[in-house]
């Protein structure tokens, strides 16, 4: 099938230099007596392109023979260069203008055919989803279970967190309501069959735990500077935003409010010590020395968390563009080939992990509350959570005995076919 690049190749090799030389001999007939004949002069101009030792001849209407020798100087030579020259220079202009056209009618005959496209894609969506959920229903659906407790769980202790003055139980509170929201997206994502974006999820899962194991190990007073360090982000965004703003064709920010940012972070690195400026500045004090500069791998330590930092590796992988993502895929049974879009495959280690760290993240809000109905519920989510590894792990065998099934059954064709 003759592409558009094939057509521009041909053009540059064939095309142009034709239409150079016609031009020339198009002046070379005149100057034999000839009128102007383009498709004349494209069939002389062919027939020298072509190498061909043969003279050249026509019927031009006329009766009698007659002969025309024309011959190439140096200045005609010159001027054939000229001719090119000039036409590639147009092509640039040429090519861009057709290409733009060519996009256009493209756009008009794909948004025409796109309500059926849509159409196609969408069962073909939801048959694979019900497919996945036939194989992976049972891991889902307890993880599902687990969200909708603790969802359940954390509604009840919102509202008297909201009414304290407990900076501690504010802050235990919402980071527990975002964990809600990203299990949530987790659980969509594995539904998908995503589960590489799954995974990618689940860091910040973790993350979300970590943090709260260092705020519930020193409490209030580090609450506190949990809190307090949003003035220190907002003073590096409102950095960032005022290098970008004008590369990105925004406003500034009013002057007023850079200044009153900017007060806000004067006020916090006063009152906690220039260490707060950092990233995990919060933490400064509690966590190591207040003059150390901390990372999250101490973070992770006295969360007693760091044996999860293979895991964390593993998830970042998909969180940044580095080149591990690009040939290892969970998505992929076997590593691999290419995955471009959703698999039913590597659903069981993201879906494992969020029900581990979530259930976590569930009875270190829990800590404070120790009434009957609490320990209950705690209980229930332990029960459910523990269930979920297992229910994963069944499934990813059944997967895996299932792919190496296939394969055998495959490979006799295979081999037929390569005799």
């Amino acid at each position: 099938m003759t592409t558009l690049q094939d057509s521009l190749e041909e053009l540059l090799q064939k095309q142009l230099p034709r239409n150079a030389l016609q031009r020339l001999i198009l002046k070379k007939l005149a100057e034999a007596g000839l009128d102007s004949d383009e498709h004349l002069a494209f069939q002389i101009a062919d027939h020298f392109i072509s190498g061909s030792e043969q003279p050249f001849s026509w019927d031009d209407g006329r009766q009698s023979n007659r002969t025309i020798d024309f011959s190439f100087s140096e200045q005609d030579f010159a001027e054939l260069d000229r001719n090119y020259v000039a036409l590639t220079a147009e092509l640039p202009r040429i090519w861009d203008e057709t290409s733009d056209a060519a996009a256009k009618i493209l756009l008009r005959s794909l948004k025409r055919r796109w309500n059926d496209e849509f159409k196609l894609q969408r069962g073909e969506t939801d048959q694979f989803r019900s497919n996945l959920e036939m194989r992976w229903g049972k891991p889902l659906g307890l993880l599902r279970m687990l969200l909708t407790c603790s969802r359940e769980m954390g509604s009840a202790i919102a509202g008297n967190a909201e009414r304290s003055k407990s900076n501690l139980a504010a802050v235990l509170t919402r980071l527990h309501i975002r964990a809600c929201q990203v299990t949530a997206e987790i659980i969509v994502l594995l539904e998908n069959g995503y589960a590489d974006g799954a995974m990618a999820r689940w860091r910040t899962l973790h993350e979300i735990s970590v943090v709260m194991l260092v705020l519930r190990e020193y409490g209030e007073p580090i609450a506190e500077r949990y809190l307090n360090h949003r003035d220190v982000e907002s003073k590096n965004g409102s950095d960032q935003y005022a290098k970008c703003h004008a590369d990105l064709g925004y406003k500034a920010m009013p002057s007023a409010e850079v200044r009153a940012i900017e007060k806000r972070y004067e006020e916090k690195i006063k009152k906690y010590g220039p260490s707060f400026r950092h990233p995990y500045g919060w933490a400064s004090g509690f966590v190591g020395t207040a003059s150390r500069r901390l990372n999250w791998n101490d973070l992770e330590e006295v969360a007693g968390r760091s044996f999860m930092r293979s895991h964390y590796k593993l998830a970042s992988y998909n969180v940044h563009a580095g080149p591990h993502a690009l040939y290892f895929r969970l998505g992929l049974i076997e590593d691999s080939g290419f995955l471009a879009g959703c698999s039913n495959a590597g659903l069981s280690e993201p879906g494992q992990n969020t029900a581990v760290t979530f259930a976590l993240i569930s009875n270190v809000l829990m800590e404070d509350y120790e009434s009957f109905e609490d320990l209950m519920s705690l209980k229930t989510l332990d029960l459910i959570m523990n269930e979920i590894p297992r229910a994963f792990a069944a499934a990813e065998n059944r997967l895996k005995r299932d792919h190496a099934r296939i394969s055998r059954q495959s490979l006799p064709s295979t081999l037929n076919n390569l005799r």
